[in-house]
C-alpha cells in the first residue's frame, strides 16, 4: 500500500486513487440494453448519486448529425459508502459515437438495435474520513493520519482490495453483455429500478 497516497490535510477531503479502466467496443449492440444492464448492477450493488438518490445522469449531451448519425456523451458520479469512514467513489464516462439504428436477423426474426463506437472509462477511488468526524474534531484531527497508517491499515487496505475487485467486476459484467473474453465465470442480472434511460431523453 503506497501509504505516501494519504496526506495529512485536515480540511480536504482525503482520497486513493484504486485503478482506471476503459472497455470500448465498435459493434452492433443494443444501446439501451447496455445501460439498463450497467444501471441495474451498479444499484442492486449499493451505488447512488452523492445525493443519496437513485442512480441518475450528472450530464447528458447529444449531438445530431447531418448523416443521421448521433453523439452521445454521458457521465455517471456515484458512490457507495461503505462503513462511517471508508465510501467508494466511481467516475464513469460513456463516449458513444456516430450510432445509428439498424435492423438485425436474431433466430429467423427482425429486431431493431444500434450499429456505434462504445467508448467506457471508469476512475475507482476510495474516500476515507468522508464525513470529516475526524479532520474537524479538535482532538482527532492530530491522529488523522496516523489512524488509517497505523491502526486502521489492515481494514484499509482490504477495503481497498475490495473496491479495485468490484471495479473489474463490474467491467466484467459490461464485457458480458457485449459477449467478450471475461474472467467471471457467471453474469450477474440485475433487478434494480431504473428510469427509462436513453429514450427518455429522446422524447424530450
Amino acid at each position: 500500500m503506497a501509504w505516501e497516497l494519504i496526506k495529512a490535510v485536515y480540511t480536504d477531503k482525503k482520497f486513493i486513487k484504486v485503478t482506471q479502466l476503459r472497455v470500448k467496443n465498435n459493434d452492433v449492440f443494443l444501446l439501451q440494453g447496455l445501460y439498463n444492464t450497467m444501471h441495474d448492477w451498479l444499484g442492486d450493488s449499493g451505488w447512488q448519486a452523492e445525493s443519496n438518490t437513485k442512480i441518475e445522469e450528472t450530464l447528458f449531451r447529444k449531438v445530431e448529425h447531418a448523416s443521421g448519425a448521433k453523439d452521445f456523451r454521458i457521465q455517471w458520479r456515484l458512490k457507495k459508502n461503505i462503513n462511517a469512514y471508508i465510501r467508494y467513489l466511481i467516475d464513469i464516462d460513456f463516449n458513444i459515437l456516430a450510432i445509428k439504428d439498424v435492423e438485425v436477423i436474431h433466430q429467423g426474426k427482425k429486431i431493431k438495435s444500434n450499429k456505434c463506437d462504445c467508448d467506457i472509462n471508469m476512475v475507482i477511488r476510495m474516500e476515507y474520513d468522508y464525513g470529516g468526524e475526524w479532520s474537524k474534531h479538535w482532538l482527532l484531527k492530530h491522529m488523522a493520519t496516523v489512524f488509517p497508517k497505523r491502526i486502521y491499515w489492515q481494514e484499509f487496505e482490504q477495503h481497498r482490495k475490495n473496491a479495485y475487485w468490484e471495479s473489474y467486476k463490474f467491467m466484467e459484467i459490461i464485457k458480458d453483455f457485449w459477449k467478450m473474453k471475461r474472467w467471471i465465470a457467471e453474469p450477474e442480472k440485475g433487478s434494480f429500478e431504473r428510469p427509462l434511460g436513453l429514450p427518455d431523453y429522446e422524447e424530450k
